[in-house]
C-alpha cells in the first residue's frame, strides 16, 4: 500500500483551527515553501512532516493520508 497527503483533509483541518498557510508553517515548524509545495501536491511529503502537521492540527496522521 502507498499513501499520499490528503490535501483536502489538511485544508479542512486548517479551516477548523483558523490557520493560514503562514500560521501553520510557524506553529508546526515546517518551512513555508515546504508546506506550500506539500499542499499543492508538487512533492512527496516526508513522514516527519505529516506527523508535524497532524500534531499541530490536533488530528491523527491517518486522517491526513489517502491510499493510492
Amino acid at each position: 500500500m502507498y499513501y499520499k497527503l490528503d490535501i483536502k483533509a489538511v485544508n479542512l483541518a486548517m479551516i477548523k483551527k483558523g490557520y493560514s498557510v503562514n500560521q501553520l508553517s510557524k506553529e508546526s515548524g515546517i518551512g513555508n515553501a515546504t508546506l506550500s509545495r506539500a499542499l499543492r501536491g508538487i512533492t512527496l511529503t516526508r513522514p516527519k512532516t505529516i506527523y508535524k502537521l497532524a500534531k499541530t492540527l490536533d488530528t491523527k496522521v491517518e486522517d491526513l493520508l489517502i491510499e493510492i
